[in-house]
């Protein structure tokens, strides 16, 4: 059952669950809590196009079946007639193709790693805005860490998403909603060492924000906060302000349910996220399983802390899991 509750809402349309700090706060209004899982709320803001204009035609693609739905549009498996490739075509509902949702696009067309999901085209029809990307034929995380991840592989799950997120931070984009849910397991072979024959890929930019240098040359994050409250940052869950180190939070806490088999945070969405009001500390995984990767868990500790100021960079996380895990050192993402 999904739950409506009561938020405060800023000039830019960013959601907060307390009162924020340093802000104007405009209205209340309420959001929705998609089985205590997913917040979503309105946003207020100018609409932008994409680099390119969208192409409106859908002769080259042949949309075959349904693959999933949400509020924001519905995604189909479909082939590209010109190459013969199976490929995603995300539709997105005409009354919500806002600023937020455009820039799935402009955040994906610019970021070109192994580890997300590539963004190939996009076209209009019928009002509605077409993403067309690669279609990854296999289970989600989520999938296979309820099935159970083992231990060996767990140190490789880490690199690949941090590398991941590497390829799209040094873009100043910010994922803001990366969880299990959100990551495709695709089957590859390779001779690296510690490739165990999968590779993770982050999918969904949907919630993503750009950052842009304001006045005094800071950095910082423009668009609407919203997203998972279990892998919610707590700068996120208070209305602070956002920046990479909310999603290497997130992976923090992917890499302790791999490593534990639960939950960092359990319960219906407001337990959780006073919990994340409360934190003060990463966590800590206990007792590491036979065959985790060496000093996974201070890594852990460190990503999941509360102060973002405390979590190492994407770019710092790459280069210590190559060093202290044995991985291929490829530079790069």
């Amino acid at each position: 059952m999904n739950q409506v509750i009561e938020a405060l809402i800023d000039e830019t349309g960013r959601i907060f669950l307390t009162e924020p700090v340093q802000t104007t706060v405009k209205r209340r209004a309420l959001v929705i809590v998609l089985d205590d899982e997913t917040l979503v709320g309105p946003y207020q803001g100018k609409t932008f196009v994409p680099n390119a204009p969208p192409r409106e035609s859908n002769s080259r693609y042949r949309i075959e079946r349904p693959l999933a739905a949400g509020g924001m549009g519905q995604a189909f498996v479909g082939t590209d007639d010109q190459t013969g490739r199976k490929v995603c075509i995300k539709r997105l509902r005409p009354d919500t193709q806002s600023e937020i949702l455009v820039q799935e696009w402009r955040s994906l067309s610019r970021v070109d790693s192994r580890y997300v999901v590539r963004f190939l085209d996009q076209y209009e029809q019928d009002g509605s805005l077409h993403l067309v990307m690669d279609y990854v034929e296999g289970p989600t995380l989520a999938d296979r860490l309820e099935a159970g991840l083992p231990p060996t592989e767990v140190g490789w799950l880490a690199l690949a998403l941090m590398r991941g997120l590497q390829s799209f931070h040094q873009l100043d984009v910010i994922h803001c909603d990366l969880k299990p849910q959100n990551v495709l397991i695709e089957q590859e072979t390779f001779d690296s060492p510690g490739e165990p024959g999968w590779v993770p890929k982050i999918i969904d930019f949907g919630l993503a924000v750009l950052d842009r240098h304001d006045a005094d040359g800071q950095l910082t994050a423009v668009g609407r906060v919203a997203g998972t409250p279990v892998y919610m940052a707590p700068e996120q869950v208070n209305g602070w302000m956002l920046s990479p180190a909310c999603d290497v939070y997130s992976v923090g806490l992917i890499l302790y349910e791999a490593l534990t088999g639960q939950r960092a945070f359990t319960g219906p969405a407001h337990s959780i996220m006073q919990a994340k009001r409360e934190q003060r500390a990463g966590l800590r995984v206990g007792r590491l399983p036979a065959g985790a990767p060496f000093a996974i868990d201070d890594f852990v500790e460190l990503c999941s802390h509360p102060d973002p100021a405390r979590r190492p960079t994407s770019a710092e996380a790459v280069r210590w899991l190559e060093q202290n895990q044995r991985f291929d050192s490829r530079q790069g993402p």
